[in-house]
């Protein structure tokens, strides 16, 4: 999971305020997984997405963390996939609302988040906190999915 997001983070080495996904170690990652759960994407074997979740501080609400998908299959509805598996987490969860950050400089991940119906929540500067209501009647089941950890 490191790894895959090492990869997927390391072209936004120049963003003003580095992302901080660049220096966080397999440890960083095992503790998040502990206070939460995540989701490793692959595609014949090959890890390819990963995405963490944290749970901790609202039990009404998921905090997702550190989408990411590696360069050479970004495009390709890995991440909307990843991103799919966690509304139906969240929904089996009885969760009521999932929050992300997204840097503002990043517009076309804004853009993906909008597209599979968050909403601007508030604006942190140089990032912006959205986030999207779940419809508790909603039964949607992937399928396949990501294999999750």
């Amino acid at each position: 999971m490191q790894a895959v997001t090492l990869s997927a983070f390391a072209s936004q080495e120049g963003l003003d305020a580095p992302s901080g996904a660049l220096s966080e170690t397999v440890g960083k990652v095992r503790a998040d997984l502990l206070e939460g759960r995540g989701v490793l994407a692959r595609v014949r074997g090959e890890a390819v997405g990963a995405c963490r979740v944290l749970v901790r501080t609202d039990p009404d609400r998921y905090h997702m963390r550190r989408l990411a998908v590696i360069p050479e299959m970004q495009r390709r509805g890995i991440a909307r996939a990843i991103m799919r598996w966690l509304e139906v987490e969240a929904l089996a969860d009885r969760v009521g609302e999932i929050r992300l950050g997204v840097r503002n400089a990043l517009r076309s991940n804004s853009l993906l988040y909008e597209g599979l119906g968050y909403e601007l929540f508030c604006d942190h500067g140089f990032w912006t906190e959205l986030r999207k209501p779940l419809d508790p009647r909603a039964s949607a089941s992937p399928t396949a999915g990501p294999t999750t950890r």
